[in-house]
């Protein structure tokens, strides 16, 4: 590199972030970007880091952006707040490392189960064997019809198409399946 840095306050001033005069257009169209754009990269900045933050990213981002030397401006531009855009990143990447240090081994973490308990498992299972002996107790057209109905989920229409009965006569013995498996199993049975 042939440019010098001058000294940047945290008052970001782009005066004090010049690049030392090099005698070639490329140093000028640098500096150029760098007046026309300084407000908007530090606007840009400012509201995704702190205020101290974002002046010192500014001049990371000046320093990046003197790489690409030789460039046109308006490429220039687009680039200045790429590389600001990625130590935007990298700073959120290194803030966020001493947190991982304080995580709480796997070990020492209480998990909490959604699965239902040992006696409510046993409880549905006793209530799906009532269930089932309830449905094999129908007479066999009601229990033909309720296992269309609620297994295989075909309509009332269909199960009298297949039953070869009317659809009042597939809803009388729906209601008496429904009616006896109530029963048996109690109001609560999910699949009456």
């Amino acid at each position: 590199m042939t440019g010098i840095f001058r000294p940047m306050d945290h008052s970001s001033s782009p005066a004090q972030f010049a690049i030392a005069p090099l005698g070639s257009a490329t140093a000028e169209a640098l500096e150029k970007v760098i007046q026309r754009h300084h407000q908007d990269l530090l606007q840009f900045l400012r509201k995704r880091a702190l205020e101290q933050d974002a002046a010192d990213l500014a001049q990371e981002t000046y320093a990046r952006l003197l790489r690409y030397r030789g460039r046109e401006e308006e490429p220039l531009r687009l680039l200045l707040f790429r590389i600001a855009r990625n130590l935007l990143k990298d700073h959120y990447r290194n803030q966020q490392g001493p947190a991982l240090q304080n995580h709480l081994p796997i070990d020492e973490v209480e998990l909490l189960d959604d699965a239902p308990s040992q006696e409510a498992r046993m409880a549905q299972i006793q209530r799906l064997k009532t269930l089932e002996e309830s449905i094999l107790d129908l007479p066999p057209k009601c229990r033909t019809v309720f296992i269309l109905s609620r297994l295989e989920g075909m309509s009332n229409l269909q199960i009298a198409q297949h039953c070869g009965i009317s659809a009042k006569t597939v809803e009388k013995h729906l209601s008496i399946a429904i009616t006896r498996c109530r029963q048996h199993v109690g109001d609560s049975d999910p699949s009456a």
